[in-house]
């Protein structure tokens, strides 16, 4: 075995017994704070898990790429995977895109949920130089009305024909439904 392959092994093994015991091991230990390099070195292995990603996709198209263009020996498994691979990346950016547009909805929930939590602290800290509680919590109130009127009116398009008995959100959805 090559020093490269040792190498290679002994990085390897280094970081996945850090991971490892980041994971079991309390946060200090005889005042020595293990996971406090954490943060910089999930950031430098992301880095490299990164390029190392872009480097194996970069492999994969020119490898299966020529076969494919060249219509080598077992070009279709090449077509097959590459399909896969195009199929898998458009899939993924599509629930990506799913996934941003709901955070940007519910982004509204958890500003009004920091409010929350702001109030409650400054109330416990008898501060005075913010808003009168009763103040706060009014404006609060309002905001999550009418947050709360933009899920309704959402809900109310849905089509609840199609939830059975036997779903699990049946008591909900009839619960809902007696609201409206």
């Amino acid at each position: 075995m090559g020093y490269r392959q040792r190498l290679l092994k002994i990085i390897t093994f280094l970081g996945g017994i850090y991971f490892f015991l980041e994971f079991l091991l309390p946060a200090e230990i005889y005042g020595f704070r293990f996971g406090a390099y954490d943060r910089q070195i999930s950031v430098g292995f992301t880095a490299v898990g990164a390029m190392a990603l872009g480097l194996g996709l970069i492999n994969i198209v020119m490898v299966h790429g020529g076969r494919l263009v060249f219509r080598r020996k077992d070009w279709v498994f090449s077509a097959a995977l590459l399909l896969g691979l195009l199929s898998m990346a458009v899939i993924v950016g599509l629930e990506w895109r799913a996934a941003e547009r709901i955070n940007s909805e519910v982004q509204h929930v958890v500003v009004l949920s920091s409010f929350a939590r702001a109030i409650v602290k400054d109330s416990a800290a008898e501060r005075v130089d913010v808003p009168e509680v009763p103040v706060r919590t009014k404006f609060l109130l309002n905001a999550l009305d009418q947050e709360l009127e933009k899920v309704e009116k959402r809900l109310s398009k849905l089509d609840y024909s199609i939830v059975e008995e036997s779903d699990p959100n049946f008591v909900v959805v009839q619960r809902y439904k007696t609201r409206i």
